[in-house]
């Protein structure tokens, strides 16, 4: 997130700062490494060290305009269960513009360049509360299995974008964008892969 002093700055220059930052990022969304501090700095008509004084960077200015329009899912509505939301991809692109879904993309599009530092750098906590309070409202509810551990269960969730990146990166699924892998994943999650699970207790902690 920024640092304090680019929110003491007058608004129009956080606004131009922002607005070349964006434009240098979808000018080079389909390869991200090559999107430049330097030019963003240029273009909004600052020096470029100004630029590592409101920001630590580049992922940090990505993380900030990604973060600044995303809305988390409203719990209001008792109908809404996790598995509901996230059949439905709420979850995804809540009241987003076409500009954050672009810049969302970057992450989806740039893999190994964007996604996994954004992800380890800025690990979505907001996010893992909301899902956790989501499961936690689904427990009370009976709607989960006997005996879930729904913190454990908020995590594997929210991995679920990391595991199709990861997916995606070593199978060389080029074609499929990480959302709907990510998609297809969260199904595994809810349905589960085996019609039964007896004796599972019995296997021990061990891999083998």
């Amino acid at each position: 997130m920024p640092k304090k002093l680019f929110f003491s700055l007058p608004e129009e220059k956080q606004e131009r700062i922002l607005k070349a930052a964006t434009e240098e990022f979808i000018e080079y969304k389909d390869n991200y490494s090559k999107a430049s501090v330097k030019r963003i700095a240029k273009n909004a008509d600052i020096a470029i060290g100004s630029i590592y004084q409101y920001f630590e960077d580049k992922e940090d200015i990505l993380s900030y305009l990604i973060n600044r329009y995303f809305e988390m899912p409203r719990l209001e509505e008792e109908k809404d269960s996790l598995f509901h939301l996230a059949k439905s991809n709420a979850l995804y692109y809540i009241n987003s513009s076409d500009e954050h879904k672009m810049l969302i993309d970057i992450l989806t599009n740039n893999v190994r360049t964007a996604f996994f530092p954004f992800i380890f750098k800025y690990p979505p906590k907001e996010f893992y509360e909301t899902v956790y309070r989501l499961l936690e409202r689904d427990q009370k509810k009976g709607l989960l299995t006997e005996g879930i551990n729904i913190r454990q269960a908020a995590y594997l969730f929210l991995a679920m974008d990391f595991i199709a990146a990861c997916y995606k990166e070593i199978e060389g699924d080029a074609d499929t964008p990480l959302l709907d892998l990510s998609y297809q994943f969260s199904k595994l999650f809810f349905h589960g892969i085996y019609k039964q699970a007896d004796g599972w207790d019995e296997l021990g902690t061990g891999y083998f």
